[in-house]
């Protein structure tokens, strides 16, 4: 038989654990957020807008005529998608 101590004890540590997931995730929700916040516009190339990459950095090219060319190389990469989540994946140039 169970005592009223000993199940209150359980719900307590329950409580607590769910409690402590809770934070963890809603800290790790605001982390991806933050993340998601556009970057200001770098300025025009050339006349044209520059492409921003995903790391905040701009993909360099060079125009023929009216048009914008880019060299891009794809290759394997590790990519962390959210804070202590990284996956394999593909990407061009790095």
């Amino acid at each position: 038989m169970i005592s009223r101590r000993t199940l209150i004890g359980w719900g307590s540590a329950a409580f607590a654990a769910g409690a402590a997931t809770l934070a963890r995730s809603r800290a790790t929700l605001g982390a991806m957020e933050r993340s998601l916040e556009p970057s200001p516009a770098p300025p025009p190339v050339d006349g044209h807008a520059a492409v921003v990459t995903p790391n905040g950095g701009t993909l360099p090219f060079h125009t023929i005529g009216d048009a914008k060319v880019f060299h891009l190389v794809a290759e394997p990469l590790r990519h962390q998608i959210a804070p202590g989540l990284t996956i394999d994946a593909w990407g061009y140039n790095g």
